[in-house]
C-alpha cells in the first residue's frame, strides 16, 4: 500500500468557532487516499497545546469510498478527551466579581497520520454537553450572544464570558470612558479638535 494523502474530513469546527464541548460524541472522520491496498490503520496522536505528546490511539476504518482509494477513518475522542480534561469544581466567587474559571477548557492538537503522510487540527475542548442533535461547536458561547439568566429571588447568578483571546480585557464596574473625562464647569467634556476626549490621568 501506498499512502498517498491525509484529509481531515469532519473537523468538528465551524470557521473560527473551534470551541468544542467534550461530554457527548465528538468523533473526527479522516479521509487515506492510497493507490494499492486499503490501508489498515491510522495513527492519532493526542498532544497539548505546547505540543508535548500525551498518547497515540489507532482511528477505526469507517467506510471506502465507491470510487476507490479512499478509505474514511473515524476517530471517536469524547471519551479520550475527557480524560485529558482537568477536574472542573464548582467555586463560589463575591457578588460583582470577574474571575476565570479553572480548569473548564484546555486546546489540544490531533495529528493524524500513516507511513509518510498527515495532518493536524487544534481546538478548544471544554466541560460542556450539546442538546442531541446539536453541533459539538459552541458557537454562541465562542462568541458570547447574548443570554437571559434566570435565578431565584434574592439568589445569585453566575453570568459567563469566554475569552478567546488573552489579550481581550474584561472589566466589571470600572470607570467608562465617559466617566474618565474631563469636565468644566457645567459638566460638558472637553474635547480637542478631533472631538477626542480629554481624559483625566
Amino acid at each position: 500500500m501506498a499512502i498517498t494523502s491525509i484529509t481531515i474530513l469532519q473537523d468538528n469546527k465551524n470557521g473560527n468557532v473551534d470551541l468544542l464541548s467534550v461530554h457527548n460524541p465528538l468523533i473526527f472522520l479522516v479521509d487515506v487516499a492510497y493507490t494499492t491496498a486499503a490501508p489498515d490503520t491510522l495513527y492519532a496522536e493526542l498532544q497539548d497545546e505546547d505540543l508535548i505528546v500525551l498518547d497515540t490511539f489507532a482511528a477505526i476504518p469507517y467506510k471506502d469510498s465507491d470510487s476507490g482509494n479512499i478509505r474514511t477513518f473515524a476517530f471517536i475522542a469524547s471519551d479520550i478527551l475527557k480524560a485529558y480534561m482537568d477536574e472542573l469544581d464548582d467555586f463560589e466567587s463575591p457578588v460583582g466579581t470577574l474571575e476565570h474559571v479553572p480548569n473548564i477548557t484546555r486546546v489540544f492538537t490531533l495529528r493524524f497520520w500513516a507511513e509518510t503522510e498527515e495532518v493536524s487540527i487544534t481546538f478548544t475542548a471544554i466541560h460542556a454537553a450539546r442538546q442531541f442533535g446539536g453541533t459539538p461547536y459552541l458557537d454562541s458561547i465562542y462568541n458570547n450572544d447574548n443570554e437571559i439568566y434566570y435565578t431565584g429571588e434574592g439568589m445569585p447568578v453566575y453570568a459567563y464570558f469566554y475569552n478567546c483571546n488573552e489579550d481581550n480585557i474584561l472589566t466589571i464596574n470600572t470607570e467608562t470612558d465617559d466617566e474618565l473625562a474631563a469636565l468644566d464647569y457645567d459638566d460638558t467634556v472637553f474635547t480637542d479638535n478631533d472631538d477626542i476626549y480629554f481624559k483625566i490621568l
